[in-house]
C-alpha cells in the first residue's frame, strides 16, 4: 500500500451537506468564482460590504489611528520634513530615539489589536461563508437569515481559527519589527528575532495551508451529531487532505495571499476599497471552491466508490450450492 493510499484510508467518509444535484466532478471552479459574482453582483456586493464591517477595527487602528500617532511623534521632534529628511541638523541620538519610539508604537498596536481584530473578523465571516456556500450550491437562501444562521451555528469554530491566525500574525509582525528597528538604528539584532521570524513564517504557511482545507469544511460537512466529535473528525480529515495535496495547496495559498502585498504600496487605499466592494466575497467563494474541489476528489470519491462496491455486492447473484459428495470416476470405453 502506497503512502497516499495509507493516508486516504484514514479519512472518515460521509456525504456532504450539499444537494444531490451538485456536480462533484465540475471543472473550472475558479472561473465559477467570477461567474457567481457576475450572476449575482448585488448580493455579493452587499455581502462583501457586510463582511468588511467586521474588518473595520483592524483597518481603522492600523490604517488611520497608528499613522496619526506616528505623525505626532515626528512633529514633536525638530526634524525638517519628517523622518528621513534633515538628519544633518539633528543628532543621531535624537533620530535613533524617535525611530525607537515609532517602532515601539507599532509593536504596541500589533501586540494589542491584531489578534482581537482577527477574532471579530472570524465572527462576521462565519455568516459570510454560510451565505456564499448556499449561493454556490444554488440552494434556496435568504441573505440576512442565512448570515445570522451561519453565525449561530459556526461562530466559535471561525473565531478560534481566526484567533490562531491573529496570534501567529502578531508574533511574526512583532519579530519583523524588532529586526527592522535594529537595522534602522544601526544595531545588530538579537539572533533570537531571526529564529522567531523564520519559525513563525513557516508556521504561518503551514497553518494557512491547513485552514485552506479546514475552514470551508466546517460549513460543508457534518460527520457526527456530537459537536466535539464532528470538529475532531473535520480537523483530522483536513490534515490528511492537506498532506495528500501539499504542492497545489501551497500554490493556492501564495496565489490568494499575493494581492495583499498591494496594501503596503501607494495603491493601498485603492486596494482596500476594492477589497471592501467585492474582495471579501471573491476570496470566500474561491476558498470554498478550492476546499470542495479537494473534498470531492478524496472524501466524496471514496464515499461514492464504497457505495458502488456495496451496491454491486448486493446485486451479485449467489452461487448455487455445490454437492460435496464425490462423483464416481467416469469410465470411457476404449475404442477398438
Amino acid at each position: 500500500m502506497s503512502v497516499i493510499q495509507k493516508l486516504a484510508s484514514n479519512l472518515t467518509l460521509a456525504q456532504d451537506l450539499s444537494p444531490d444535484s451538485r456536480d462533484r466532478e465540475a471543472k473550472g471552479r475558479f472561473k465559477a468564482t467570477f461567474q457567481l459574482i457576475g450572476l449575482k453582483p448585488g448580493k455579493t456586493l452587499l455581502l462583501s460590504l457586510i463582511g468588511s464591517i467586521f474588518f473595520l477595527p483592524l483597518i481603522i487602528l492600523l490604517g488611520f489611528v497608528l499613522p496619526q500617532e506616528i505623525t505626532q511623534l515626528q512633529n514633536a521632534v525638530n526634524i525638517s520634513g519628517g523622518l528621513g529628511f534633515g538628519y544633518a541638523s539633528t543628532s543621531q541620538a535624537v533620530i535613533n530615539d524617535l525611530v525607537n519610539q515609532i517602532f515601539d508604537l507599532k509593536q504596541k498596536y500589533v501586540l494589542c489589536y491584531v489578534a482581537p481584530s482577527c477574532l471579530i473578523a472570524g465572527l462576521g465571516l462565519s455568516g459570510v461563508y454560510n451565505v456564499l456556500r448556499n449561493m454556490i450550491w444554488e440552494a434556496k437562501s435568504r441573505l440576512f437569515r442565512d448570515f445570522f444562521m451561519g453565525i449561530k451555528r459556526h461562530w466559535y469554530k471561525f473565531m478560534v481559527c481566526f484567533l490562531v491566525i491573529g496570534v501567529i500574525a502578531t508574533g511574526f509582525a512583532y519579530s519583523v519589527l524588532e529586526l527592522v528597528q535594529a537595522y534602522s538604528t544601526q544595531v545588530t539584532p538579537n539572533a533570537i528575532w531571526w529564529v522567531l521570524t523564520i519559525v513563525l513564517g513557516l508556521l504561518a504557511i503551514i497553518v494557512a495551508m491547513y485552514f485552506m482545507v479546514l475552514i470551508p469544511m466546517f460549513i460543508t460537512y457534518k460527520f457526527d451529531n456530537s459537536a466535539a466529535k464532528n470538529i475532531s473528525i473535520t480537523m483530522k480529515n483536513a490534515g490528511i487532505i492537506m498532506l495528500l495535496s501539499p504542492i497545489q495547496t501551497l500554490f493556492i495559498v501564495v496565489l490568494l495571499a499575493a494581492p495583499f502585498a498591494l496594501m503596503f504600496t501607494s495603491f493601498g487605499v485603492v486596494w482596500l476599497v476594492l477589497f471592501a466592494l467585492y474582495g471579501v466575497s471573491l476570496y470566500v467563494i474561491a476558498h470554498i471552491h478550492y476546499s470542495q474541489f479537494l473534498t470531492d476528489s478524496y472524501i466524496a470519491y471514496l464515499y461514492n466508490r464504497n457505495i458502488e462496491i456495496e451496491k454491486k455486492a448486493k446485486e451479485k447473484p449467489s452461487k448455487p450450492k455445490q454437492n460435496n459428495a464425490k462423483k464416481a470416476p467416469g469410465y470411457k470405453r476404449k475404442k477398438k
